[in-house]
């Protein structure tokens, strides 16, 4: 995974550079990377801030990615700030500029409380990779939680999360884990702990009135 900004105001200020060479160090990191056989995949920081601010040198940035051999180009909100119909609108965009010669993903952070809704908004407009974390953990208030966006794609929209390849293969991985661990779950231990965790909390109420009493 290789990283650059595809906001202006960043390239301008903050790398101190212009327009032009930001996009060529993108141009030549990619083929760098991809001649040396590796499977890239460009992201695209402060992408959606970037696009609403310069569309025009954004979508350089991507091509420039895309001709040089990345095979995904992700959309980061990187400041959290979008929201679902920006995304929607915005990767819609992209993927119809584009014209399917590279893969579109996007990376949500959740700032503003919408990075599920986002990435949910950024594949119905044609991203067909979500960046994400188990739970959200991530930078700040964390990135967009996949055991949220997974089981909202999978089960409510029908569109598969997980490809089938993967699936097999992750299957006898599963099977061996189980096998090492060797312990099947014991219903009766677990309604046994959860009871005693119940009477001891009853427990400590009752003391808890009784000390109330003596004072």
């Amino acid at each position: 995974m290789y990283r650059r900004k595809a906001w202006d105001y960043h390239v301008l200020e903050a790398l101190g550079t212009t327009l032009e060479e930001g996009e060529a160090m993108v141009a030549d990191s990619v083929e760098f990377l991809h001649k040396a056989g590796m499977e890239v995949l460009f992201d695209a920081e402060h992408f959606f801030d970037g696009y609403k601010h310069n569309p025009e040198f954004a979508l350089r940035v991507l091509e420039a990615a895309a001709t040089k051999g990345a095979s995904h180009v992700v959309l980061c909100d990187t400041n959290g700030g979008a929201l679902p119909h920006e995304v929607e609108r915005i990767v819609t965009e992209v993927v119809t500029y584009l014209g399917g010669d590279v893969k579109v993903a996007v990376h949500l952070h959740d700032d503003g409380g919408t990075g599920v809704a986002n990435a949910i908004a950024g594949v119905l407009g044609g991203a067909t990779q979500v960046q994400g974390t188990i739970n959200g953990y991530g930078e700040r208030t964390g990135n967009c939680n996949l055991t949220a966006i997974i089981p909202n794609l999978s089960l409510k929209m029908g569109i598969e999360t997980i490809p089938a390849d993967r699936m097999e293969r992750l299957t006898p991985v599963a099977h061996h884990v189980a096998e090492l661990v060797n312990m099947p779950l014991n219903p009766q231990a677990a309604y046994v702990g959860h009871s005693a965790f119940a009477h001891k909390g009853r427990l400590a109420h009752e003391r808890d009135r009784e000390a109330s009493r003596r004072v």
